[in-house]
């Protein structure tokens, strides 16, 4: 009968590091925390369990050795974010064709024995509906630092525009499953800014009529905000730009023109044309112009009555009985 029996945790080294004894009674099952003879935790790593005996004669038997145990306490955290801009518009003229989310999976050390076995990258919309996903099974074992996401999801088709998020899944073979992290939000917007512009009169500049007045409606949009709005009030006659706003991010209501320049001289007499324009965020160029032209006419006219004569006498004996009026109109410039 066997009268002691030893089993050793050795490292990958040879040295035991947790030792386990019966005396006069054979092994029992038990569970190892992997914590050594002095209670503290071992290093991650690949061990090995030996087991063997001893006799009342001293003499032991053949050691029964397990092989390849991977110790592991390891629990790489993984994490992914929007490298640059949030906001793209593909497939249009916008230079901003993709985003790019910056990934971060670790590979565990190759002596720890530990190793990532699952992971994946999958795009959701606002839905939470995953539309596109990169992972082990269709892209290797080594995960990519970087993923380009252009907007078609995993059979090729273009996405419509709306909100969509990217997360991370990792999973090792010490069965730590990293928690999913999410990226913040990105924009796919492929509309151009718009805006709607009426003026009040088609003719002003002499009289009563001093200034127009240019009502301006933004068509509201859901997709990449437009940081800052321009406007231009341009010649139709010769294409020249007179008056230039900068309307900020959110534009008046209206504008009101009174026919100075930017120099503040006069505007010469012609038609004229307001226009806004302006770039979202994902790079797309758009805006709106007047629906029509409106006149600068700085010209006042005067109407004068001409008569033919300053007398008359009407008493039927046909000499100067009536007198002719007609209008005559003068006009003459109000800046001149």
């Amino acid at each position: 009968k066997e009268d002691e029996w030893n089993g050793y945790f050795k490292n990958s080294n040879g040295d035991i590091v947790k030792n386990i004894k019966w005396t006069e009674a054979e092994p029992a099952d038990f569970s190892w925390d992997g914590n050594d003879d002095s209670n503290t935790q071992i290093s991650d790593g690949v061990y090995s369990y030996e087991i063997t005996s001893t006799d009342k004669a001293g003499n032991k038997a053949q050691e029964s050795v397990i092989t390849n145990i991977i110790y592991s306490a390891e629990k790489p955290e993984t994490n992914i974010i929007v490298e640059g801009t949030r906001y793209f518009s593909p497939n249009t003229k916008s230079n901003l064709e993709n985003v790019s989310f910056e990934i971060s999976i670790p590979l565990p050390d190759e002596k720890t024995g530990n190793k990532l076995i699952e992971w994946e990258i999958a795009i959701a919309d606002k839905t939470n509906k995953i539309v596109k996903t990169i992972n082990h099974k269709n892209y290797g074992d080594i995960p990519p630092e970087k993923v380009l996401f252009e907007g078609f999801d995993d059979n090729g088709k273009i996405l419509p525009d709306g909100e969509y998020t990217a997360s991370v899944f990792a999973k090792y073979l010490n069965g730590y499953e990293a928690q999913k992290v999410y990226s913040p939000v990105v924009i796919l917007d492929t509309n151009a800014p718009e805006a709607q512009i009426i003026a009040n009169d088609k003719v002003f500049g002499a009289g009563a009529k001093d200034t127009v007045t240019y009502s301006i409606m933004i068509t509201p949009s859901e997709g990449a905000p437009v940081p800052s709005w321009k406007a231009e009030i341009k010649s139709n006659d010769n294409g020249n730009i007179v008056k230039t706003y900068d309307l900020g991010e959110y534009p008046p209501e209206t504008i009101i023109w009174n026919g100075l320049c930017d120099d503040g001289s006069i505007a010469q007499k012609g038609q004229y044309l307001l226009s806004l324009s302006a770039t979202d965020l994902a790079g797309n160029v758009g805006g709106g112009k007047s629906a029509d032209l409106v006149t600068f006419d700085t010209t006042e006219t005067q109407l004068l009555l001409a008569m033919t004569d300053n007398a008359f006498s009407p008493n039927g004996n046909r000499v100067k009985d009536t007198i002719s009026i007609s209008p005559v109109t003068q006009t003459k410039d109000v800046i001149s």
